[in-house]
């Protein structure tokens, strides 16, 4: 990753974690205000503060939604500017070792120049390469074949479109911002951070409706999506919760547990979440 976009990228995660926790507040906060504001209206109070507040929230939340919008916009662009920043460096060392293949091929010119004259017959270049399968290959050959695959990739990756559909794997994720941020920090279409916060509430949530405690524990986490949507193969599991099913006496390890992981393992259903078969 080139360092100025590399940078641009982490410093647009981090603005966009801080929009959709300003978003998310906002939203919290114009229920609560609308709601003031109906309790005002229906006992007769003076509502003109009310909906002056109720109506500097929806002019907040407006220009938050539209920051969000133009922060995913400028994300597509960094991430087109990482790929040809990528495909530029490829496309430098494939120059580089032609440059390297040009070198010996002039050493070589100049000593079979020599063996010409010696021999009395005219050597080319061709007699490098009269043994097909030659273990290990000249060097030349070695680098003639590196040349090509680096060219290649660097066709490939300029020509390729940014992923729809991708996932991180997170062990030991102890703050929700780490976790949004290793999503927004993937280079795919990913999803957009409040819909990753609000995941991860709901997974809170989801523990909490079995029982479980699971702030202040690292977390193994992964989050997969297609098309900026987070699919159902997304998880949290807290293996210090996992309780123990039995008990495993063995000759060798008399005091093994079986823990059932499963049971600290949380799948909240997220509406309009696409599911993965």
């Amino acid at each position: 990753m080139a360092k100025n976009e590399g940078t641009a990228l982490e410093q647009l995660a981090d603005r966009a974690i801080s929009i959709a926790a300003d978003l998310r507040r906002a939203r919290t906060d114009l229920a609560l205000a609308e709601i003031t504001a109906a309790d005002a209206c229906i006992d007769g109070a003076d509502i003109a503060s009310a909906f002056r507040v109720v109506s500097d929230l929806r002019s907040r939340i407006s220009i938050l939604e539209h920051a969000k919008e133009a922060l995913a916009t400028r994300r597509i662009t960094i991430l087109n500017g990482l790929a040809s920043v990528d495909a530029n460096a490829l496309r430098v060392e494939a120059a580089a070792v032609e440059r390297e293949v040009e070198k010996i091929r002039k050493a070589a010119a100049k000593a079979l120049g020599t063996l010409s004259e010696l021999e009395g017959i005219a050597y080319t270049e061709a007699i490098l390469y009269c043994e097909p399968g030659m273990q290990p290959p000249p060097r030349s050959a070695q680098l003639t074949a590196r040349r090509v695959a680096l060219q290649g990739k660097a066709r490939e990756i300029g020509e390729r479109e940014i992923s729809r559909a991708s996932s991180v794997d997170l062990e030991d994720a102890t703050t929700a911002d780490d976790i949004v941020r290793a999503v927004l920090l993937h280079r795919s279409l990913c999803p957009p951070a409040e819909a990753v916060m609000d995941w991860l509430a709901q997974c809170v949530s989801v523990a909490e409706g079995r029982g479980f405690k699971i702030a202040g524990h690292p977390w193994q986490v992964r989050i997969a999506w297609e098309s900026s949507q987070i699919t159902d193969q997304s998880w949290i599991l807290v293996r210090a919760l996992a309780p123990v099913v039995r008990h495993r006496h063995e000759i060798d390890d008399l005091n093994s547990e079986i823990r059932d992981f499963e049971a600290v393992t949380f799948r909240p259903r997220v509406p309009g979440a696409k599911e993965k078969p």
